[in-house]
């Protein structure tokens, strides 16, 4: 399941990528045919021959993005359960109150942080029964 949606997840980030750069690579196309009908040394040149730079490293940059992210789409294709789990966060609390050193410091004035205040109406759908928390 996690090797699957690690895979596509990449998949897609390089999809996204190498598309971004093709963009990139027709502006700086686009630049360099606008550059050829300007004079050179003329401001219009210039601009065009500093952005048809520009476009083309950030391609190039792209397309190394995207060849980094289709080789973690391959080594998640092949990769086990157990060399997952290794990047799953360990001593990771998702809830909290029952996180070890970690507590709520109320300002003067505020109310009291230990009780929530959970309406009825939203109470019936978390599915929590108000009487049983009390």
């Amino acid at each position: 399941m996690k090797r699957e949606h690690l895979g596509k997840a990449h998949g897609m980030i390089a999809e996204t990528l190498r598309d971004d750069a093709q963009h990139h690579r027709d502006s700086a196309e686009n630049h360099k045919t606008a550059m050829g009908k300007a004079v050179a040394g003329n401001p219009e040149h210039e601009y065009h021959k500093a952005q048809h730079a520009e476009h083309t490293a950030n391609a190039a940059r792209l397309d190394e993005q995207a060849a980094a992210h289709e080789a973690e789409c391959e080594a998640c294709s092949k990769a086990t359960e157990d060399e997952l789990n290794k990047l799953v966060p360990s001593n990771f609390s998702i809830v909290t109150p029952n996180a070890p050193n970690i507590r709520a410091v109320p300002r003067a004035g505020q109310k009291d942080v230990s009780t929530p205040q959970l309406e009825p109406a939203f109470a019936k759908i978390l599915g929590t029964n108000l009487e049983d928390e009390e």
